[in-house]
């Protein structure tokens, strides 16, 4: 399996003159484990979605790489999973019609996430809103490996 790497430097980012992120680094390899810890609101969740590639920071960079390889930000976003408690859903589709339609979005196979939902033990049919906070949270588990990321960002997993 290739080995991925994904460092950042000096990222800063800031919503109006709230400065969320200020000059954070670090970095992960495949196999290793970077725990970001703080209080609500310290941002951890923009620094996730500067990693994953869904919000770009005002400043500083993040450097993904496979292999030795640098990644383009639109391959960093097809290698890295983003497990995240606000993704949006929509709640009169069953499970398989939402993963179908992320697998879509991804560019996979619409029957991809079949796999994924009877590993997780989720009900294919049921609708989004008819799940349990438990269920829910295991469609969102899904979303995020569905595509075989190299990297998973997880964002308040447990919730």
């Amino acid at each position: 399996m290739p080995v991925a790497r994904l460092a950042f430097e000096g990222l800063s980012r800031r919503f109006d003159r709230l400065v969320v992120l200020d000059r954070v680094s670090g970095e992960v390899e495949s196999g290793g484990l970077f725990a970001v810890r703080g209080p609500n609101g310290s941002g951890k969740s923009t620094l996730l979605r500067c990693l994953a590639g869904l919000l770009a920071p005002d400043r500083g960079r993040v450097v993904a790489e496979e292999d030795g390889r640098a990644l383009a930000n639109d391959e960093r976003r097809r290698r890295v999973g983003l497990l995240a408690p606000d993704i949006a859903l929509y709640d009169e589709l069953s499970v398989s019609e939402n993963l179908e339609l992320v697998a879509r979005l991804r560019g996979l196979p619409p029957t991809s996430g079949r796999a994924v939902a009877e590993r997780l033990g989720l009900p294919p049919a049921r609708p989004w809103r008819a799940l349990s906070s438990g269920m829910r949270q295991r469609l969102r588990w899904a979303f995020a490996v569905l595509h075989r990321p190299r990297l998973l960002l997880l964002d308040e997993p447990f919730q």
